[in-house]
């Protein structure tokens, strides 16, 4: 369809519809893959681990696979609680 759509608008090739579709596939597969995520947020707790300001959970590894991200459970302040925050 991306490539029928560059040929039929006038600004088709311009817009670059298949580039579009092709990023936002491999987006999502990317952000579908929770071994992926698991690895970003094990990255985030290292670069935060001095941080007084954010606490990142632990991933625990050993229950995680692509299908599957398990983290430690924290408690926080709600962001709807302005008032706290």
């Amino acid at each position: 369809f991306a490539k029928k759509l560059e040929s039929w608008l006038e600004d088709g090739a311009s817009l670059k519809p298949v580039e579009v579709i092709e990023d936002y596939r491999n987006t999502i597969i990317n952000e579908i893959d929770l071994q992926r995520e698991a690895s970003k947020a094990s990255q985030l707790r290292r670069n935060f681990s001095q941080s007084p300001h954010l606490y990142v959970p632990e991933v625990y590894w050993d229950y995680c696979n692509k299908n599957v991200m398990v983290m430690e459970r924290i408690y926080g302040i709600p962001v709807s609680n302005i008032k706290a925050l």
